[in-house]
């Protein structure tokens, strides 16, 4: 039987995604026979549809076809998710279309900008709806699963989904706390209740309260936890209703297959040889570690920003699915580059690790200022990635924020522990206590320079 040394399975994986060099092999690594092999790939396939569905369960539940509002921003206490947003409060649903169509009314947002993806199961973008696509009137749109063929009402805008589960996310611009009431006068104007009840004059049903709304445990850490029979038993389930694409027949006849996973039917775990079912154990774990790894190796720019444009294309995935697979661990609900960039770093313009031992300014000359039709946002983390305590609550800064610019049209932001002297305390980003830290810019509706690659994010200067 065929043996690959798990090098070399890693290698595959990462290549795959980023067309890296591929790893050094070393005779003395532990292999995975063909049965792993598959596992591997079967998982790096299915792991999006799974942990969407346990994000789901996490976030609502079995609350489907509600509205679940975010009504504040995180601060350091949050940790639900890792790079939390402080620039838009959030709007969710997850779409059960089992019985039919939903629809969604969204009401004029008087000119503040707004972005709603909705994605499927499998985590690509089906459609953007808001401020950039669809603009800022009201809007209505008939969300409907893979096998409703009804007529479309008028004033309705289809969105088919070729899964039966779906998720909206949408992301409101709030440049801070004063804004919130306006904000939510938009949240409030949202409906969301299923076709065939909006024809029967029926009201929209509520948005979750509070309670109803789970705030438990991590979906990442969830599905990580599971064993190679829970994983593919689920799959298997939720394969059912969320069938794979025609373009995925070859890995729904190989390796889904050739391990037992079939749509609709239990996993045959307990069918397994004691040797097979180490084996997948073993595949599962390892390629977790390897999508993970993939986070130290994603290409950089000169000035050590990773996510700039350029790079693989995310929100619609098609075949590439260890991309898919490792944007969902990191970033589920990803958004397409047109609504939104994401640069990060954790090196300054050296390539040493930033740290809080130090000093540190991001200078943006008058043509370095991100290039955007809706706003942009430099926001710090830890080393975790979770926001970090400071003494004036300061989490990000931005084309929002009242910063002082020099003379000549540039901005300098400070990132450092304690207040900077002698320079705006407008420009001062706090950086955590101790230890390392990154950094993340949001680039909102980003315009073509930025989409074109010829506009680059400069490094992050030592101060001393």
């Amino acid at each position: 039987m065929m043996t690959i040394p798990i090098k070399v399975l890693r290698a595959i994986i990462i290549w795959s995604l980023l067309s890296l060099t591929t790893l050094p092999v070393t005779a003395q690594e532990p292999v995975l026979d063909e049965i792993g092999l598959n596992a591997a790939r079967a998982y790096i396939f299915g792991y999006p549809l799974v942990l969407m569905d346990e994000t789901r369960k996490a976030t609502v539940g079995d609350a489907f076809n509600r509205l679940n509002h975010l009504r504040s921003f995180p601060d350091h206490r949050f940790r639900r998710v890792v790079r939390a947003n402080v620039d838009t409060l959030y709007s969710t649903i997850w779409f059960d279309l089992s019985d039919g169509p939903i629809v969604v009314g969204l009401p004029a947002s008087g000119g503040r900008y707004y972005v709603m993806p909705i994605h499927d199961a499998w985590t690509n973008v089906i459609a953007s709806i808001g401020s950039r696509t669809t603009g800022n009137d009201a809007y209505t749109v008939l969300v409907a699963g893979p096998n409703w063929h009804g007529a479309v009402p008028e004033g309705m805008t289809l969105v088919r989904s070729p899964t039966k589960m779906a998720w909206a996310i949408a992301r409101i611009d709030t440049p801070g706390g004063a804004d919130f009431v306006a904000a939510h006068k938009f949240q409030d104007g949202m409906t969301v209740q299923s076709l065939a009840s909006l024809q029967l004059g029926e009201s929209a049903q509520p948005p979750l309260s509070a309670r109803e709304a789970y705030s438990g445990y991590n979906p990442k850490t969830r599905v990580s936890d599971l064993g190679a029979g829970v994983f593919f038993n689920t799959l298997a389930r939720l394969l059912e209703d969320n069938p794979p694409a025609t373009a995925d027949a070859a890995m729904v006849d190989g390796p889904l297959k050739l391990i037992g996973v079939e749509a609709g039917k239990p996993f045959p775990a307990t069918a397994k040889t004691m040797s097979e079912r180490v084996s997948m154990n073993e595949a599962v774990y390892r390629t977790q570690q390897a999508v993970l790894a993939v986070q130290n190796q994603v290409p950089k720019s000169a000035t050590y920003w990773a996510g700039m444009p350029g790079g693989p294309r995310l929100g619609v995935y098609g075949t590439r699915y260890p991309l898919r697979a490792y944007v969902a661990m990191v970033g589920l609900g990803a958004n397409e580059p047109e609504d939104a960039v994401y640069p990060n770093t954790t090196q300054d313009e050296n390539g040493e690790t930033l740290t809080t031992d130090r000093r540190y300014v991001l200078h943006l000359s008058a043509d370095q200022i991100p290039p955007v039709n809706a706003f942009w946002s430099l926001t710090v983390y830890n080393q975790h990635y979770y926001l970090a305590e400071n003494p004036i609550d300061r989490y990000a800064l931005g084309s929002r924020d009242d910063l002082t610019f020099n003379e000549d049209g540039s901005v300098d932001i400070y990132i450092q522990t304690h207040e900077p002297e002698g320079v705006p305390l407008s420009n001062w980003l706090p950086a955590p206590q101790f230890g390392a830290f990154g950094l993340n810019m949001r680039l909102y509706w980003p315009k073509e320079r930025v989409l074109d690659g010829d506009w680059n994010m400069p490094g992050v200067q030592v101060v001393d």
